[in-house]
């Protein structure tokens, strides 16, 4: 194989690391690698075990599940060793979908209870009164009454996190 495949093959493999860490070290990487195939002899191949590194790389600088979702959903700043994690997420040219595709997850319980509020509240659509549930009258005005309160904090929690620069001053990141 030639070195300019194998180089190629090499840089394919490294995609696989987290952007900061292939912008830090990434041509490092493909020159220890080279070096370690031309002084092998043709070895074991590195292009599967940078792989596989690079998965481990991006499983070890990605915050779970309840992380990521505090993040997005609330804005709560990421440990600091995620910090790489955020700084390229609010980068990324796909950010303000991902922030439309999070906020919807808020619509879910705002729309449950901006439809069903009234109805759970006893109030006709059509306006004639009445009580259907448990709750005294008085709260289930109070239910419906909340309905454009939530469509409110529906419409700044979505509009709250595309002020990238507003984020990253927050979270502790530098300014682009």
């Amino acid at each position: 194989m030639t070195r300019r495949t194998e180089e190629e093959r090499l840089r394919a493999a490294l995609r696989w690391y987290p952007r900061h860490i292939r912008q830090a070290y990434g041509e490092e990487i493909v020159a220890t690698a080279l070096e370690l195939h031309e002084a092998g002899g043709g070895g074991p191949r590195p292009g599967p075990e940078l792989v596989r590194a690079g998965l481990a790389a991006r499983v070890r600088n990605t915050p779970g599940p309840l992380r990521r979702a505090g993040y997005r959903l609330l804005g709560i700043a990421p440990p600091a060793r995620y910090r790489a994690w955020a700084a390229a997420d609010l980068a990324d040219r796909r950010y303000p979908l991902r922030v439309l595709l999070w906020s919807l997850l808020w619509l879910v319980p705002i729309a449950a209870l901006s439809v069903g509020g009234p109805l759970y509240a006893g109030i006709d659509p059509w306006g004639d009164e009445h009580t259907l549930g448990l709750l005294p009258k008085a709260a289930e005005n109070a239910v419906a009454l909340g309905t454009p309160v939530y469509a409110f904090v529906a419409i700044a929690l979505f509009l709250g996190p595309l002020d990238r620069d507003g984020l990253r001053r927050r979270q502790g990141l530098p300014a682009e």
